[in-house]
């Protein structure tokens, strides 16, 4: 199952779409080039070119109140009494929508269709095949019903069954269409799931109903049973409310306004986001028509805001609004001084700035060292952070949009790593060489970065499958080229050839020649005649350093929630080590430009306080020497904690002490002491 859900994103890569799901329609608005893949489907077929798209509504954002005084106006009803024929274990095999009389088999004239077909009093369509041998949805359309007259708000109701034996999950497609010859669209359109064990209930309710209303159920993944169809016309005493608005205020805070509705006395505004309301307050008619909305959303994410009037116990149909709110920009952090400076780390700290809903601390160390055998790690990633699961095929397929490499920094650990296409989730990242002939290469491109330490020699390993047949996979230095036939690498000699299987493979290899601002990377050379893919389950890439290597790299790259100004750091400051760090704001894809840079070291926590300064310490004949003009508290710790001493108001200070590293703090001043 894990090959198969990289495979199929690979290959939606062709048309660089990932086809929506049925249940995921509800959410969709927009113009042909950005619908769900279902929809795109309808819209090519022949009963559905000509549709527009651009006043598709989204779902209603709640379960519908119908309250005591909504007026329901019978409008449709259909029962298919007269489908007569066949029955649910053998459906008539004549299409009723061929027949030069089908009218006569609906109690409302005007019923539109293909592969429609009697079931015993239950209309059943199949998918079929059309005259050209493709897939041929079977659908049955409405006549166009009169919406136009009241508030444009409808329900209908039916019952559905999956007539599909061995497919328990396949949902019925239906369309709210607005059939006008002039201006046809798309009104709403929802996957609706139904059982094919027993008969589903379903109840729609929509608004922007129009003067051609229709709505269509289609059957995209087979056979489908319907009955007891109903249509209904309902006029709420409120007015629904328009004009609805959103702006983000905070990361976390949305202001919602609307135009006043007569006759309301209240408004309930909820703030939705996944189908789940995130919070929701009652806002007085006196208190204005705006509110805003503290919620714990995802930044960046598509959110809703749901509008009621009401009046005791008359309300309206909500009004609602969908978008995604995004600051114009997030406010670059100002990081700040380190506090509570120690050998086994630091704080870092900055300044709260506008819209940032999380940050990211990025830490590098500068290390110099001073024994043979240190090890330098540049990459250890199990892709065990990737934010998506295996089954999130719309979000696991990274492609490129420009005809540039995209980089993984949001979704691995390690940042500057780059790639063309690949599918990455839980656990694994893989890369295809399917479009190489498009000069689209199937590799995997590290940062540029000084691989000079240790003698140039820089260990990589890794565990790595293909999927169609054994494959070759490239390691080594190499650079981006760009030729007549698309992007290439050009690897330095010694690159290493890993022989890869379907099976798994466990790699080790050693390159040489590395220096200063060179990339390793990995390209698929070889595979199955199709095409081929290679997934990464791991990836390790390291040197052994010399003494007297002196390096700086990332250390952590860590995120904390928005509203949050200091990050605890552990990191051992020993010898000359120098850790540096920088802040960047966050709201969804957005990024605040970096802060400044501030360094710490144990040198750097040394402050002038009540004229003591680093000069005003030193060993003396095996004993710390203060010397402390103004008589401050002088006390002296081990690096485990313990106190070796503490004195108040000489003027000079001597505290034998043995051979080690000590903690001297004077007043409010820390110094660390070697002796």
């Amino acid at each position: 199952m894990l090959m198969k859900k990289i495979l199929l994103s690979a290959v939606f890569l062709v048309a660089m779409v990932v086809n929506a799901t049925a249940g995921d329609i509800k959410f969709h608005t927009g113009t042909k080039d950005n619908v769900p893949g279902d929809v795109s489907r309808f819209l090519n077929m022949p009963v559905g070119k000509g549709y527009a798209v651009g006043t598709m509504e989204q779902a209603p954002p709640r379960k519908v109140e119908i309250g005591p005084n909504v007026q329901v106006n019978l409008l449709l009803n259909e029962d298919f009494s007269l489908f007569t024929a066949g029955s649910e274990e053998a459906p008539d095999p004549v299409d009723v929508m061929l027949l030069p009389n089908s009218d006569d088999f609906f109690l409302t004239p005007g019923w539109s269709g293909i592969e429609v077909h009697q079931a015993g009093g239950k209309a059943f369509f199949e998918m079929g095949v059309d005259d050209k041998g493709e897939d041929n949805p079977g659908y049955l359309m409405t006549p166009d019903i009169d919406l136009s007259q009241g508030q444009g708000i409808y329900r209908a109701t039916f019952r559905v069954k999956n007539a599909n034996p061995n497919s328990t999950d396949a949902p019925l497609q239906y369309f709210v269409l607005n059939n006008d010859p002039n201006n046809r669209g798309i009104i709403k359109a929802e996957g609706q799931p139904m059982s094919n064990e027993q008969y589903t209930d379903v109840v729609i309710i929509g608004a922007n109903g129009v003067k051609y209303t229709s709505l269509m159920f289609l059957s995209w993944r087979g056979k489908i049973f319907v009955e007891n169809f109903k249509l209904e016309e309902l006029i709420f005493p409120l007015a629904i409310p328009q004009n609805i608005k959103m702006e983000l205020t905070s990361a976390n805070t949305i202001k919602a306004s609307w135009d006043a509705v007569e006759g309301a006395t209240s408004y309930t505004v909820a703030l939705l986001q996944d189908g789940n309301e995130i919070v929701t307050v009652e806002v007085p008619a006196s208190a204005g028509n705006s509110v805003e909305l503290t919620g714990d959303f995802t930044p960046g994410q598509q959110v809703g805001i749901s509008v009621i009037a009401r009046n005791g116990d008359d309300h309206s149909y909500p009004g609602y609004v969908y978008g995604t709110p995004m600051p114009e920009e997030i406010g670059t952090p100002v990081a700040l001084e380190a506090t509570n400076v120690t050998e086994n780390g630091f704080t870092a700290n900055w300044e709260e700035t506008p819209f940032a809903a999380n940050y990211q601390i990025h830490i590098d160390r500068t290390h110099e060292v001073t024994e043979e055998g240190e090890e330098i790690v540049y990459l250890y990633e199990d892709f065990q952070e990737v934010p998506f699961e295996s089954s999130d095929d719309q979000r696991s397929t990274i492609v490129t949009t420009d005809g540039m490499p995209v980089y993984l920094d949001d979704y691995i650990n390690y940042p500057g790593w780059s790639t063309f296409l690949c599918s990455i989730f839980k656990g694994v990242l893989a890369i295809t060489n399917m479009y190489e002939a498009y000069g689209i290469p199937g590799v995997l491109m590290g940062p540029q970065t000084d691989y000079s330490l240790g003698g140039g020699k820089v260990k990589v390993s890794g565990m790595c499958l293909s999927f169609f047949d054994d494959a070759v996979l490239k390691v080594g230095f190499g650079t981006l080229g760009f030729g007549a036939t698309g992007y290439t690498i050009n690897f330095e000699e010694g690159a290493k050839d890993v022989d890869v299987s379907t099976a798994g493979t466990f790699f080790n290899v050693e390159l040489e020649g590395g220096g200063a601002d060179k990339q390793i990377c990995f390209q698929m050379t070889d595979g199955a005649q199709s095409g081929d893919m290679v997934a990464f389950l791991g990836l390790n890439i390291s040197s052994d350093l010399l003494v007297g290597d002196k390096y700086t790299a990332m250390y952590k790259n860590s995120i904390v929630p928005g509203g949050t100004t200091s990050f605890d750091v552990e990191a051992p400051l020993v010898g000359n080590d120098e850790y540096s760090y920088y802040v960047v704001g966050t709201y969804g894809d957005m990024k605040s430009k970096p802060s400044n840079v501030i360094t710490v070291s144990i040198p750097n926590a040394i402050k002038q306080v009540a004229g003591i300064t680093a000069s005003a310490i030193h060993i003396e004949d095996g004993c710390i020497v203060v010397d402390n003009p103004t008589g401050a508290e002088v006390t002296v710790f081990s690096t485990n904690g313990i106190q070796v001493s503490r004195v108040s108001h000489n003027n000079s200070v001597r505290v034998p002490v043995t051979c080690g590293t000590y903690i001297v703090k004077v007043g409010d001043s820390v110094f660390k002491v070697l002796r």
